[in-house]
């Protein structure tokens, strides 16, 4: 940082003005920046790039409204996005990558290219980090504190494993918020139908096959991690009729408490994530099971501090400052 000018945040996420600001964490975490002076900027992944060694994006400035939380729309939130301008990248204090998944090759991408950003620049969550912490793989780390887990392609593998079963969820390596997840009968006539269905999804990966956890139907649990630490966790009761707790496919967010099984799961792969340099992940659970481990853009940290009090952005940004 330049000794006397105002610190600045670069956010890579989806478009801007397809936010939600009543609810989004990337929203959020801008606005708790900018009320500590921050200066906020945006971009997308089409916008970053490197020239001649040097690592650059074209980015716009964003200033709010006040409350900007309480708007329904960005257009409602901000005061204005301002003109686009290339900013190079080292001379950005803190930049936070949270474009959503797919984790596909364009997004691997951007973490090469922010490997050319100097260290004086903190990168949340680091481009190593996010190459080394599959969201869906991870897990298969923690084999005790997961459920019976397949990955692979093969379908003789696949028949195997289902032996026995009269559901297993099938998911695909790549995706979040619930997208290409199956509830499936290995007896039915088209499963390996819809094995194949998922394997061929484009990014293309190995599919993943999992035991059914009936507990599923009273919802999972999202356990917020800072800096290797759990500090609060939040619900998710799924739609009727949906066996998938995800906010996207209709769940809603509810009161949740740690059990001390969950508890004693997330401070070891707390410990592990902060060695791969995460600061800042979400891990999903159903019941005493953990099943992902979200770390491209973690969310629900307005809904959890409605709900609970617990303030994440808060904790985020003081851990950021006090490395600065």
């Amino acid at each position: 940082m330049i000794s006397g000018a105002p610190r600045t945040a670069l956010f890579v996420i989806d478009p801007i003005e397809a936010l939600k600001p009543y609810k989004d964490t990337s929203v959020d975490l801008m606005v708790v920046a900018a009320a500590r002076g921050w200066r906020i900027f945006e971009t997308g992944i089409e916008r970053v790039g490197v020239e001649n060694g040097r690592a650059f994006a074209h980015c716009r400035r964003v200033e709010f409204r006040s409350d900007p939380r309480a708007a329904k729309t960005m257009a409602e939130a901000t005061l204005q996005l301002g003109a686009s301008e290339r900013r190079e990248l080292g001379r950005i204090d803190c930049i936070w990558v949270r474009p959503d998944p797919p984790f596909d090759s364009r997004y691997l991408a951007l973490t090469y290219l922010l490997d050319v950003v100097p260290s004086s620049t903190q990168i949340v969550n680091p481009p190593t980090a996010l190459r080394q912490v599959n969201e869906k793989l991870y897990a298969t780390r923690f084999a005790d504190a997961a459920p019976a887990t397949l990955v692979t392609e093969d379908e003789a593998a696949i028949l195997d494993f289902c032996k026995g079963r009269d559901r297993v969820v099938l998911k695909p390596v790549y995706f979040g918020a619930g997208s290409g997840v199956q509830l499936a009968d290995p007896n039915a006539l088209d499963f390996l139908d819809r094995v194949r269905e998922t394997r061929e999804l484009s990014p293309r990966g190995p599919v993943i096959v999992q035991e059914f956890l009936p507990q599923v139907v009273d919802g999972d649990t999202r356990v917020m991690i800072v800096a290797g630490a759990p500090v609060g966790a939040i619900g998710r009761k799924p739609a009727q009729g949906e066996f998938r707790a995800n906010i996207a496919a209709g769940g809603a967010e509810i009161l949740a408490q740690m059990s001390p099984r969950q508890l004693e799961i997330a401070h070891q792969v707390g410990a592990a994530l902060a060695r791969d340099g995460v600061l800042f992940a979400g891990l999903d659970f159903i019941g005493d099971y953990l099943i992902e481990t979200n770390v491209t853009s973690p969310t629900l940290v307005q809904q959890l501090r409605r709900l609970s009090g617990v303030d994440v952005s808060a904790m985020l940004w003081d851990r950021i400052e006090a490395q600065a």
